[in-house]
């Protein structure tokens, strides 16, 4: 059966039940209070002849006894103790005291994106386009240290930064952890495929449109598209993979898009306008 204990008046009565010149612990906690996914911590006391450790959870009333948890130090992982707070229990022999509540928290991350800009075209059927000649730009978004770069499965040598400049085709995919949790590496959820053609051949137009505004980024429900000289005749969006999610015709300067319905999630929108079209990153966010 769980202990609860109930820690309101607890110090008052004691302090009033010791005995005359008894001397007062005092016992603090110290230590990891912030955790990284998936890692350990340990947090620790002044030396005393018995100690117990409690743990009450962010947004619970009920402080609960840990099982076997009777040392100075207490291990923790991040999946049990992450939004929590410690107390512990402590004797010498003839006073027991409790400690202040030492609270312990954990850092959460969004999974990892990458943002695509340059020239490049995604056709009708979402696949990412690199005409002769030209030069696209992964960024990845979400991590900054320890990233690693591959092409078909293989590492890119001497790719190790957030922005890969990309020339030629595969399937390219990407690591990497925050720089405040270096251990916990994550991958890209997604393949980014590549493929290079000649355009002219394929009939795809390769004239450019620069200067679209796409905003707000993220977006929860609408997103605003704007350009201040051309008129914008139509947009398409795409998720991640390449599937097509969203057409629409515009034929003006500027347009409000619901995108509601949308998951959260990194997007490309494709703007054309019969001076080229331009390819946009935006981000859901629920």
């Amino acid at each position: 059966m769980k202990k609860l204990v109930q820690l309101a008046g607890f110090s008052a009565l004691l302090l009033g039940a010791l005995p005359v010149g008894a001397q007062v612990l005092n016992p603090t906690i110290s230590g990891d209070n912030m955790l990284c996914p998936e890692s350990t911590g340990t947090v620790t006391t002044q030396v005393f002849q018995g100690y117990q450790w409690y743990q009450r959870y962010y947004g619970s009333a009920d402080t609960v006894l840990i099982p076997g948890a009777t040392s100075q130090s207490l291990l923790m992982d991040a999946y049990n103790y992450s939004a929590s707070y410690l107390i512990v229990e402590v004797t010498d022999g003839v006073i027991t005291e409790m400690s202040p509540e030492f609270l312990v928290d954990g850092w959460a991350f969004l999974p990892p994106f990458v943002a695509t800009t340059g020239d490049f075209t995604i056709d009708q059927n979402g696949n990412t386009i690199l005409c002769d000649g030209d030069t696209l730009y992964f960024e990845l978004m979400g991590a900054d240290v320890d990233i690693v770069w591959t092409n078909n499965g293989t590492p890119i040598p001497n790719q190790t930064n957030n922005v890969l400049e990309v020339t030629s085709a595969g399937n390219y995919h990407v690591s990497g952890a925050p720089a405040v949790c270096p251990a916990f590496i994550q991958n890209l959820g997604v393949t980014l495929s590549v493929t290079v053609e000649n355009c002219s051949g394929l009939g795809i137009d390769e004239k450019t449109l620069s200067g679209t505004l796409v905003f707000p980024n993220p977006a929860t429900d609408q997103l605003t598209v704007q350009h201040p000289l051309h008129t914008i005749t139509s947009v398409d969006i795409h998720d991640k993979t390449g599937r097509l999610m969203k057409t629409l015709i515009v034929n003006q300067t500027a347009t409000d898009i619901a995108v509601n319905e949308l998951s959260a999630g990194t997007y490309f929108i494709t703007v054309h306008s019969n001076v080229g079209t331009e390819v946009k990153s935006f981000v859901i966010q629920k």
